[in-house]
Parts: structure tokens; sequence; C-alpha cells
């Protein structure tokens, strides 16, 4: 659906994007949006996308994202704070080839469990982005990585993503490495957050 549409929507959501700086996150969340212009984010950029989702309710659901993706380097990072309390799912990036990518989800990760003071129960969604290939000590770490944040959360994914032009790819992962989905429509990560933060208000009310 077209990001820029205005319609009625059932609930609002607010989702952190957040990863090291020049690591193709903003890349990805615009191609998967839709938005033609890439644009890098200084200090943080804002975007909105609607989502139909299947609930059990007789009606579809209609969620509204608002998306708030984070620039990666140091001197933004303060910004964070500001903007990402009342949060409701959070998507953490990293890099396949590049090991201190992992090293940077990690503390982000802890940032939004423990500075933050956001409830442990929020929703992560663990993003591994690749273009020609990936670095198998970077896949046992980001394994690692996956299994902390579960460890705390009842809603949680780790998906790989290929921002490579010719071969635009999305990997659903389950334990170690294990591929549960492939070829999934590209905006999955980013329609995962959205369900679970759904989902997760929904059994917060019961």
């Amino acid at each position: 659906m077209n990001s820029s549409e205005k319609k009625r929507y059932d609930y609002l959501f607010k989702i952190f994007s957040v990863g090291k700086s020049e690591i193709g996150k903003s890349k990805y969340l615009q191609t998967a949006l839709g938005i033609d212009q890439e644009k890098k984010p200084i200090g943080v950029e804002h975007y909105v996308h609607y989502f139909d989702i299947a609930t059990p309710d007789p009606e579809k659901t209609t969620i509204l994202a608002q998306i708030w993706d984070f620039s990666g380097k140091k001197r933004f990072q303060c910004l964070s704070s500001k903007f990402v309390m009342g949060s409701s799912t959070n998507l953490v990036f990293y890099d396949l080839m590049d090991v201190t990518s992992i090293d940077i989800a990690k503390d982000y990760v802890d940032f939004i469990d423990t500075k933050l003071g956001i409830d442990p129960r929020k929703p992560i969604m663990l993003v591994g982005i690749y273009d020609n290939g990936k670095n198998e000590q970077v896949i046992e770490l980001a394994d690692n990585l996956f299994e902390q944040i579960q460890e705390n959360r009842e809603y949680a994914e780790h998906f790989q993503v290929s921002t490579n032009k010719d071969q635009q790819k999305i990997l659903h992962l389950s334990g170690p490495s294990e591929i549960v989905h492939s070829d999934l429509p590209y905006d999955a990560p980013i329609r995962a957050c959205a369900e679970a933060a759904y989902f997760d208000k929904i059994s917060a009310e019961v």
C-alpha cells in the first residue's frame, strides 16, 4: 500500500529503527516502503506506512506504522532517548560482513532494555543486511544475540535481508541460522513489527 496514502486506521504503532552507520539500513527501509529517492537520515528520518493484517475479527485490521530511522553516527545517538519513548516495536540492524556492527546492535538492545526503561516485553526484530556475502563469525554472533533477545520477549524475529538490486531477498530465521521462510515480501521485517505490536497490545489488554 502506498505510504503516502491517507486512510482510516485502527491502530497506530511507533517503530524504532537503529543500527551501525553506513550498513544499508536506510536504503533497505526506503526500498521496502516504496520511497524512490535514497536519503540518509541526518539525526532521524520519519516514515509512515499502512499495513492490513489478519486478526480474529471478521473485518481486517489496518495498522499505521510510524517508522523512526535513527542515524548510526555516534553524535546523533543522544537523540534516540528523546524520540523512542513510547515505541511499540524495534528494528535492530547489523551487517552480515561486519563484526563490529553486531557489537553496536547489542549495545542498542541493551539501550532499549535498560537505559530507556522500556518494558522488556516490547518486540525486537533483528535484521541482518548483506549484499554479496556473509561472514561466518557474524552469523554466529548474530545467533547468540538473537538468543539473548528471545530470553526476555514473547515477540522476537530474526531476518536476513539482501540489498543487492539484482536479488532482493528476505530470509526468516528461527534458532541458530535455521531458515523458516525464504522469498518473503520485501517489507516482511517491518510488517512483523506492526503485527507484533498489535498482538502485544491485545495480549496486554486481556
